[in-house]
């Protein structure tokens, strides 16, 4: 069996056409993961690398499907920029593309985020040939009322069942709306800070994953908000490096606050921002507590949010 992110392409027979599979990744890779996860992995211009590659995978396949974790934009970019792409299959920037765009001769599809919805994307060709006849694709809305795929129902409810949880269980209720970045980070944030008594409490943009709706809250909404096993973290930081973070976009903090740079600040924070900024050891203590288990610990003690 192959693992397939150990080759830079794979080939594979649908009814008898071959259909050759490139996959790419953003060369902000490292800027966006734990420093250990790509340690010794180099990460080239997508459009140069592809430029070698989509030209051989062309000649041996009648279809190739370049599958994107770029951008919209970017795609964009390797569709005006390389030759032999029939179809790239997007990610990153969460686009919805509620039809395939053509850029050149090459179509683009993106779905969105968070499995909300599928794409699907429907190809006739020519017999014997690599001519592309017609390309439909549509986005379908994913959810209860979207009949199962045969068996996956089941498939889920008897993985579920082995869980020491209920994922249903009630933990407590939300009152109104709360935006991801706007009100579950900032809370985060609070949970974070108060956890190891610092003076700011911070999360990066992007480690919370989604915001609540009024109703009943429960593991399963937890775990869509913080789905990864970050700990937390108490570390000293400058104030210079907060605002410059702040400037960019990069970290929410508990509460808007003016930021002293000339002074070092003690935040209650995750793993993933200590490493990611790649803080001094010594300046960082990391716990053994999960992020995810306050957020519990907090809607156990308290009942109701915000």
């Amino acid at each position: 069996d192959k693992v397939f992110a150990d080759y830079p392409f794979m080939f594979f027979d649908s009814g008898g056409i071959k259909i050759g599979v490139i996959g790419v990744i953003t060369a902000a890779t490292p800027g966006l993961t734990f420093p250990g996860n790509t340690r010794g992995v180099t990460f080239r211009s997508p459009v140069e690398t592809l430029k070698k590659l989509a030209p051989a995978v062309d000649r041996k396949a009648a279809l190739v499907v370049l599958v994107s974790h770029l951008g919209i934009d970017e795609d964009r970019k390797v569709a005006k920029s390389v030759k032999g792409i029939d179809l790239i299959v997007g990610g990153h920037s969460h686009s919805y593309l509620r039809s395939p765009e053509k850029v050149g001769k090459t179509w683009l599809v993106q779905a969105g985020e968070q499995g909300r919805h599928l794409g699907v994307v429907r190809i006739k060709m020519a017999p014997n040939s690599e001519k592309i006849l017609s390309l439909q694709g549509k986005l379908m809305r994913m959810g209860p009322e979207v009949e199962d795929e045969p068996g996956m129902a089941e498939a889920i409810r008897r993985e579920e069942a082995l869980l020491p949880i209920d994922p249903d269980e009630q933990l407590g209720r939300v009152t109104a709306p709360m935006n991801r970045d706007r009100d579950v980070a900032p809370w985060v944030a609070s949970l974070l800070r108060q956890h190891v008594r610092a003076e700011i409490g911070m999360v990066n943009k992007g480690g919370i994953r989604a915001g609540l709706q009024p109703g009943p809250i429960t593991y399963r909404e937890i775990f869509g908000i913080m789905p990864f096993d970050n700990r937390v973290a108490l570390a000293k930081i400058p104030g210079d490096k907060i605002a410059i973070w702040l400037n960019r976009g990069q970290v929410i903090l508990h509460k808007k606050m003016k930021i002293n740079q000339s002074r070092i600040y003690s935040v209650g924070t995750m793993d993933f921002v200590t490493k990611l900024h790649r803080l001094p050891e010594k300046d960082v203590k990391t716990t053994d507590t999960l992020v995810r288990d306050l957020m519990l610990e907090y809607l156990k003690t308290h009942g109701v949010l915000p």
